[in-house]
């Protein structure tokens, strides 16, 4: 369990701060610096892709479900996931 928190906080740092990802989400459509011109729901959408914590959760959701895990282990620890890497976000 250790090591599959630890392999979607990875998996999620890479996604929120990796440059192809980055420049993937700028072709796509999805700028910082154009935020106050978008609609309500491109702007939930834009913090979803960009908030770590949020990125997290959903990517550990995604994770855990195709390894096989249990409803109950998918959220455990996608919440967990999700919890440690906001921690390591306020540290860094």
């Amino acid at each position: 369990m250790f090591l599959q928190i630890l392999t979607i906080i990875a998996i999620s740092y890479l996604f929120i701060h990796a440059e192809p990802s980055i420049l993937l989400k700028r072709f796509l459509g999805f700028k910082e610096e154009k935020y106050d011109e978008y609609s309500k729901n491109k702007k939930f959408i834009h913090r979803l892709i960009h908030c770590w914590m949020c990125s997290t959760f959903w990517i550990g959701i995604i994770y855990t479900l195709l390894s096989g895990c249990c409803f109950e282990g998918v959220f455990i620890i996608s919440v967990i996931s999700s919890f440690i890497a906001g921690i390591i976000d306020n540290k860094l």
